[in-house]
C-alpha cells in the first residue's frame, strides 16, 4: 500500500493535534494552579488600590483568562505546527530507511531528530535562566546554540547517505 503525502500530514496533523490539547490540558490542570496561587500571594502583599504587578491603578494589557486561553490555544496550535513539519520530514526521509517499517523508521527517525534538535542543544548548551549571563554576549550565544542544532540536524540529515556510501565502499 502506498501512502501518500496528503495522508500523512493529516495523521501529522491530527497527532501534533492530540499532543497539543494534552499539553494545553496539563497547563490548565498542573501549571495554572501554582501560578494562581502565587498571584494570590501577589495581590495579598498589594497595598490598597493597586492591581498585582502594576502600580499605580495601571490596568493589566491582557486579562489573566486570556492569558490562560492563550496560552492553550498557542499550544495547541504549536503541536499541529510540529506534527506536519515531522510529517513533512517523515515523508522526505522515507527513502533513506527503506529496510523498516513504518512504525520503526517513524521512530528511528523522531529519536534522531529529537537527538539532533533537543538533547544534542541541551548537553552542549544547558538553558540559563533569565538575566544570567554577559548580556553582551546573548547574540554570540545564541547563534552557538543554533549552531549546535544545525549540526545536529546535518549529522542525522547525512547518517544514511554516508552509511549507504561506506557500505558501497566495502561491498
Amino acid at each position: 500500500m502506498t501512502t501518500t503525502y496528503r495522508s500523512l500530514a493529516l495523521r501529522g496533523i491530527a497527532a501534533g493535534g492530540i499532543a497539543g490539547a494534552a499539553s494545553a490540558l496539563v497547563q490548565l490542570l498542573v501549571t495554572e494552579i501554582p501560578i494562581r496561587a502565587a498571584l494570590a500571594v501577589e495581590e495579598a502583599r498589594e497595598p490598597a488600590g493597586e492591581s498585582a504587578g502594576h502600580s499605580h491603578g495601571e490596568e493589566a494589557l491582557v486579562s489573566r483568562g486570556a492569558q490562560v486561553v492563550g496560552g492553550m490555544l498557542g499550544v495547541v496550535i504549536v503541536g499541529i505546527a510540529v506534527g506536519l513539519v515531522f510529517a513533512t520530514a517523515y515523508a522526505l526521509s522515507k527513502r533513506w530507511f527503506v529496510d523498516r517499517t513504518p512504525f520503526s523508521r517513524s521512530f528511528a527517525f523522531g529519536a534522531a531528530v529529537f537527538g539532533a534538535v533537543a538533547l544534542l542543544p541541551w548537553i552542549k548548551y544547558p538553558a540559563n535562566p533569565p538575566a544570567v549571563g554577559d548580556p553582551e554576549t546573548v547574540n554570540y550565544r545564541t547563534a552557538l546554540y543554533l549552531g549546535v542544532v544545525v549540526a545536529g540536524l546535518v549529522i542525522v540529515w547525512g547518517r544514511e547517505p554516508a552509511r549507504r556510501a561506506a557500505a558501497r565502499a566495502v561491498a
